[in-house]
């Protein structure tokens, strides 16, 4: 996984593994109007994985969860890869592409 900038958003771009037919596909997860992003971490250890988050949305084995503690506006939101571990992103809003 990998983020790239483009006007107006980033996106995470990454692969995964079709569980129907084994063959990997492409796939990203746009965030717009976005503050902050980063690769943070390749283990969860350490990191707040609390009750009070919501899970946004979960995509095959994909988890993304969302923290908008920090005000009305931009939400955190935490992904999580196997083998690769944690990005991070301050947006809006996010929108997943298949």
């Amino acid at each position: 996984p990998y983020f790239m900038e483009h006007y107006g958003y980033v996106s995470l771009v990454f692969d995964y593994e079709d569980e129907n037919t084994g063959k990997y596909l492409d796939a990203e997860i746009r965030f717009y109007n976005y503050d902050y992003y980063k690769h943070t971490s390749e283990y969860l250890d350490g990191k707040k994985r609390s009750y009070d988050e919501k899970m946004s949305a979960a995509y095959n084995s994909l988890v993304i969860v969302e923290d908008n503690s920090l005000n009305y506006e931009f939400s955190h939101y935490y992904i999580y890869f196997d083998d690769y571990g944690i990005y991070e992103c301050i947006a809006q809003r996010f929108e997943y592409i298949e």
